[in-house]
């Protein structure tokens, strides 16, 4: 036990003795027995934010001081030394600062909540996941899949299920079904000559999160095969680059990349060997081509 932790203890033990030991009349007194005159006295405690000086005596009463700066004391008590204000831990900001009769009260900061000995980041919804109940300083996340008809939208982590935009509702062309993780991407009949790969520019992001990446392989793609739009990062700083920080990566890539560049990209992942996406994106390439042109022919 730390001596920071014992003198807590110790204060808390010795406030409750001498509540047992006062008055059943007034719980701010204590009883001290005068060794001079052998008599029982009746002493008034310090208050909070007060510590001991002096017990009281048959012909002076208690004497207290208040704490200094960085001490605090938060019940009636008679002890000699005040206590020193806490600090806060990990990922913990000052809710309110500490007092002569108040501790220091802390709270986790932003995207952390409390989980019984420290701080913890809350969770951040999978692909296909909203977010149900946002998180506080004192719960963690709650996610919740999205239904059939529903998609995941928004940012990692404030993403929430919304239902797919209904593209003939709306006058337009459904050009690929929506999924929980995209919504349905529509066209009209003023931009379905335009590639099919183009219509996939905004869900592309999305694509990378959806599918469970190996993060090497991930930073060959974007040090390797994204170098023409992405500024160049070293080799050491891409090994220390953050999975979120890949995507954001990715994603100015793909905002900047020419139709003939998103064409290539099934291949890209195949040489840095994420065959499962590079086929999963060639799939979506060749159903948009194919609905792209029978729209194209409905528009005629």
């Amino acid at each position: 036990m730390s001596l920071s932790l014992f003198s807590k203890w110790f204060f808390v033990m010795l406030v409750a003795f001498g509540s047992h030991q006062s008055n059943a009349q007034n719980s701010s007194t204590y009883e001290l027995l005068d060794k001079s005159t052998g008599q029982t006295l009746t002493c008034l405690m310090c208050e909070p934010g007060y510590h001991l000086v002096q017990h009281c005596s048959a012909t002076h009463p208690t004497k207290c001081a208040l704490c200094n700066h960085g001490l605090y004391t938060e019940f009636w008590n008679f002890v000699a030394n005040c206590l020193i204000c806490d600090t806060c831990a990990d990922n913990q900001v000052i809710s309110h600062q500490c007092s002569p009769s108040q501790n220091t009260k802390c709270v986790c900061k932003e995207g952390y909540f409390w989980n019984r000995y420290f701080c913890q980041r809350h969770k951040v919804c999978g692909s296909g996941y909203g977010v149900k109940t946002k998180g506080t300083p004192y719960e963690d996340t709650e996610c919740e899949l999205c239904q059939s008809g529903f998609y995941a939208a928004g940012k990692p982590g404030h993403a929430t299920c919304q239902q797919y935009t209904d593209c003939e509702k709306n006058g337009l062309i459904t050009v690929l079904k929506g999924k929980i993780w995209h919504d349905a991407i529509c066209a009209s009949c003023d931009n379905v000559h335009k590639d099919g790969a183009e219509f996939l520019r905004g869900i592309l992001p999305d694509f990378f999160s959806h599918y469970s990446m190996n993060k090497n392989k991930l930073q060959r793609l974007v040090r390797r095969k994204l170098q023409t739009a992405v500024k160049r990062i070293s080799r050491r700083m891409i090994r220390r680059i953050e999975m979120s920080d890949l995507l954001k990566q990715i994603t100015a890539w793909v905002s900047k990349a020419s139709v003939q560049d998103l064409r290539k990209l099934p291949e890209k992942l195949e040489e840095v060997q994420l065959y499962h996406a590079a086929e999963q994106l060639q799939r979506k390439m060749a159903r948009l081509d194919v609905e792209v042109k029978r729209c194209d022919v409905s528009c005629e």
